[in-house]
């Protein structure tokens, strides 16, 4: 027997044990068969995939089986339920999840030596070899993978990145020039670019940042002001939030603490940072709007009771704490053909070729698929038991979302995140490993079906010229129009009617709230409308003017990802969420947007030094 248990080993501190669920599917020790843990790997095999695990590791088939079944438990009347004080699910203060838990755990052990020995742990002890042993007791007493995973992002949510408190705090030179900075639509005040900008606190400059060695970022702009005048600090624009925001030290070369910002940042008309609080915030009121009708009650048709459906494309996904950006994104993608063919149809490819199943990417995409797709993890539970002692039903994709977040500042930690950041993140994944990983077809990449392009025409009405642009795009980004609401005069209304009750201090909560509604076309007219833009740098010129740009489809993707930005800020940066119902047809023509290109009877711009010494004589004419 000794020759059967060369292999087992005593996990150490560095190992990870997934003893909490299967490698390639989601089968955990509460699953009808449980989970078998191997006594060499530790990883977590389901039942099914045992003789995969076996054939891509040769003598390593003892394996610590466990099988979890729950209990009842009494409940305390008594018992005061937990405030709710933070618009977050897992996290103190936030909704619990466990809150109403009746239940606790049995579990049960044996020793399984695969294909066909089971030996019962502890019971028959006696029979197994004292490494054996040692082996059992510390797989059992170990962190779970998953648990130091947890503790790492709850480090994450908290911690953050250590940074330095600047020695600029106290003493940054700061400019009285007049500047006042404005919400939005900034520009580099040396090129064209309207992202990755930075303000420099001491005058005021907005700039793009550093170049990255691939050739993208910015224009380095932001560094060459630094060193032309030696004003050492910059935040960058659109990370400035009540809590703080990113500030980067040139002297001090590194990203920094400013326990001034909210000052430094009011001197240009910013007073995010130092605000008072004098009302409900948004999160306040959307707490509050959850404890009322619960999560349940927002997604159903007035409140009527919805019946569950079960099966293959019914599964659900459970919240991990702030991961509900995950979860819908991944549901919407394994609706798709295009992804339900790539990872559901060619799984077990995925999974026979995947030397580390945890940390390979199309692993892991495969056994989402296979979990949500399958229907064996969506099964009506029985009715004579009491649904809290049976095994939760839908997945929990722990193992997914510690590997698509690893190394990502925002996606590894527990915090609320935007789904279409993750979209795009996610879907840029997956093209770079299409191109570079083993694949039953090396032609097919589902993320190609997002992609399109746009054209934008520029006129320039000075010399009645055009040129034309194209980019690459994966989202279709709508502004939402709030003076296009077809029931204004409904929200005027509504909204002098809640102003007078507040004033009296009568309640409000049994008001019919009344919101915008407002059609999608009008979110696409105002996209598709000329729009002008002043001090447009020309190209190859200093010279600046007023365009006009527009822009239409060059072609269209197979699936048309719509993102509507329904978060705005007041004239102060006083932020606000735009609290609005979108009208959405159930066709919609685009083909009024499909671009045409260079027409018959346009004057193209030129470029180079023509361009140059045209601007030049033109001066000279007007002067």
């Amino acid at each position: 027997m000794t020759d059967k248990f060369q292999n087992v080993r005593v996990p150490g501190s560095n190992d990870s044990v997934y003893k909490d669920e299967c490698l390639y599917s989601f089968d955990n020790p509460e699953s009808e068969t449980g989970l078998y843990i191997c006594m060499s790997t530790f990883r977590g095999i389901g039942k099914n995939h045992l003789d995969r695990h076996c054939k891509a590791n040769p003598g390593k088939n003892v394996f610590l089986h466990l099988l979890r079944k729950r209990l009842p438990v009494p409940i305390d009347p008594t018992a005061e339920p937990k405030q709710v004080t933070k618009l977050a699910i897992g996290i103190e203060g936030g909704f619990d999840v466990n809150s109403s838990s009746r239940f606790t755990f049995d579990e049960k052990y044996s020793i399984y030596i695969h294909p066909n020995q089971t030996i019962p742990y502890p019971d028959e002890t006696n029979q197994l070899p004292e490494q054996v042993k040692r082996s059992a007791e510390a797989i059992i007493k170990a962190d779970s993978a998953f648990l130091k995973e947890e503790q790492s992002l709850m480090n994450a949510t908290w911690n953050g990145e250590f940074r330095q408190t600047t020695k600029h705090t106290q003493t940054l030179k700061q400019l009285d020039n007049g500047r006042r900075i404005p919400p939005s639509g900034w520009k580099c005040e040396k090129c064209d670019l309207t992202d990755n900008l930075w303000l420099n606190l001491t005058d005021g400059a907005i700039l793009c940042g550093r170049k990255f060695f691939d050739g993208t970022g910015g224009n380095n702009h932001a560094a060459e002001h630094y060193y032309n005048t030696r004003y050492p600090l910059a935040v960058k624009l659109g990370t400035i939030t009540a809590k703080g925001a990113d500030v980067y030290s040139y002297d001090e070369d590194d990203m920094v603490e400013d326990p001034n910002l909210g000052i430094h940042l009011s001197h240009w008309g910013i007073n995010m940072i130092k605000m008072e609080k004098t009302d409900k915030s948004m999160a306040d009121l959307e707490i509050a709007l959850n404890k009322k009708f619960g999560e349940a009650s927002m997604i159903e048709e007035s409140n009527s009771k919805l019946q569950p459906v079960y099966g293959g494309g019914y599964t659900g996904m459970r919240n991990l704490g702030n991961s509900c950006y995950m979860n819908s994104v991944m549901q919407v993608l394994f609706s798709l053909k295009d992804f339900q063919d790539k990872y559901y149809t060619q799984r077990n490819f995925y999974f026979d070729n995947a030397k580390d199943p945890a940390r390979d990417f199309n692993a892991q995409t495969a056994k989402l698929a296979d979990g949500l797709l399958s229907g064996v993890y969506s099964k009506q539970p029985a009715a004579e038991i009491d649904v809290s002692l049976q095994e939760p039903s839908g997945i929990r994709p722990q193992m997914f979302r510690s590997l698509i977040g690893r190394n990502h500042p925002d996606f590894s930690t527990k915090q609320q995140q935007d789904a279409a950041e993750f979209l795009e993140y996610y879907i840029e994944q997956v093209h770079n490993h299409c191109q570079k990983d083993p694949s039953p077809d090396r032609n097919f990449d589902p993320s190609t079906s997002f992609q399109f392009e746009l054209e934008e025409r520029i006129y320039y009405p000075e010399t009645e010229q055009v040129r034309y642009l194209k980019r690459e795009e994966t989202m279709f980004r709508l502004n939402v129009t709030l003076g296009a609401a077809r029931n204004m005069h409904d929200v005027l209304q509504y909204n002098k009617t809640l102003e007078d009750l507040e004033k009296q201090g009568v309640r409000t909560n049994d008001l019919a709230v009344v919101r915008p509604i407002i059609p999608l076309i009008e979110s696409i007219s105002e996209w598709a409308a000329p729009e002008e833009i002043k001090g447009y740098k020309l190209p190859q010129s200093d010279r600046q003017t007023t365009i006009s740009k527009t822009q239409k489809f060059v072609n269209f993707p197979d699936y048309l990802v719509v993102q509507l930005k329904k978060y705005a800020f007041n004239s102060d940066w006083t932020p606000k969420k735009l609290d609005v119902s979108m009208e959405i047809p159930d066709e919609l023509d685009l083909n009024s947007l499909r671009a045409t290109g260079f027409q018959h009877g346009e004057n193209l711009m030129p470029n180079g030094k023509f361009l140059s010494n045209f601007f030049s004589l033109f001066d000279k004419i007007v002067a």
